[in-house]
């Protein structure tokens, strides 16, 4: 929910490394400039991406220090899932993954969660 804490992070600092430590903004920017790729799979016309962001804020709607996309040929880049931590993104990551191999849209789909598409 917006505006409520985040557990591990500081609600008065925003920028973090992958491990979750706090950097400063100038830090943070270098790491934007480089590969933050976590872990892509393809499946398919579908590739499952997750990406370190780096950038936590309780106020800003999914901002979080890990990300997971989906992207598809026809249907471009779609938002499944944010994650607090490396080991959360990594496991949420291959659920994803299953879940394409199943037929499913997303790990979420499967679960019967709500999500952005």
């Amino acid at each position: 929910m917006i505006g409520e804490p985040i557990p591990g992070f500081d609600p008065n600092h925003w920028y973090y490394d992958q491990l979750g430590n706090p950097i400063s903004l100038l830090e943070w920017g270098r790491l934007m400039e480089t590969d933050r790729t976590l872990r892509a799979d393809t499946r398919g016309e579908v590739r499952i991406r997750t990406v370190y962001l780096g950038f936590v804020a309780p106020d800003i709607h999914d901002a979080r220090l890990f990300g997971t996309v989906r992207v598809e040929k026809d249907h471009g880049l779609q938002q499944i899932q944010m994650h607090d931590s490396e080991e959360q993104a990594l496991i949420a990551h291959m659920l994803h993954v299953e879940a394409v191999d199943a037929g499913f849209h997303c790990h979420l789909c499967r679960v019967g969660e709500e999500h952005t598409e």
